[in-house]
């Protein structure tokens, strides 16, 4: 199924340079193209914006860009033309991503108008990701502890539910969530152990209790969705 994103916002945005390049050498580079960010995190309550910069130095007044962003499964913002009224080069239009567009690799493709030469030509293009947000808690506890006894890191993994339905964060399971532990008087993490999350996103994960310390864990990401890291729990061995 194909799936518009929300209309796009364009703007060609003047850069100044500290050194000038003759005319001469703009004219024998190529067109580039840069977009960032190079990951866009869809999250439940605001747009993310991706900006798209081509830097073709060089061409005709009245020369003008376009720019399509296609995703993985049909998604795409096309036919965005962007001018460069000032000048110098420098192409810039912005595209705006909620939260139902499709997570994964997507492609920043480009097309040029060049008044010199009076044709369109294929332009530079570029890669980037659109990855879900996750959310990520943990607890640990009994606090405080006897040394030597058992003592549980556990919490819940969830994901961004791409139209909200059931919420805007639902639970995720089958995943893999790494426990740390920091001992009290350092900074350093050290990995203790890992957890699969069950169905509706919970975890858990026993450990003997040695020392005071704080305890975290993680999910480090997949091309869907991205990473996570809980709060910090402090929990007191006597």
């Amino acid at each position: 199924m194909r799936h518009t994103l929300p209309a796009l916002t364009l703007a060609a945005v003047a850069l100044t340079s500290a050194v000038a390049v003759p005319a001469e050498a703009a004219a024998r580079r190529a067109p580039g193209v840069k977009i960032a960010p190079g990951t866009v995190v869809l999250q439940a309550k605001s747009s993310t914006w991706v900006t798209v910069t081509v830097t073709a130095p060089g061409m005709g007044p009245g020369s003008w860009i376009n720019f399509d962003l296609r995703g993985p499964k049909g998604d795409w913002v096309g036919d965005a033309v962007i001018e460069d009224p000032d000048g110098d080069g420098v192409f810039v239009g912005r595209g705006k991503f909620d939260r139902s567009a499709e997570p994964g690799g997507w492609r920043a493709e480009t097309s040029v108008y060049d008044t010199n030469e009076g044709s369109t030509k294929p332009g530079p293009s570029t890669t980037f990701s659109v990855k879900r947000s996750t959310r990520l808690s943990a607890n640990a506890g009994p606090e405080p502890v006897r040394k030597g006894r058992t003592l549980t890191v556990a919490g819940r993994l969830t994901r961004l539910d791409p139209y909200g339905w059931n919420g805007d964060y639902v639970g995720y399971g089958k995943q893999r969530v790494s426990v740390y532990f920091r001992k009290r008087g350092t900074g350093r993490w050290v990995y203790a152990g890992a957890a699969t999350t069950a169905s509706n996103g919970s975890y858990k994960r026993t450990f003997k209790a040695k020392y005071d310390g704080t305890w975290r864990a993680g999910y480090w990401g997949s091309s869907m969705f991205f990473k996570s890291v809980s709060g910090d729990d402090y929990v007191d061995v006597r």
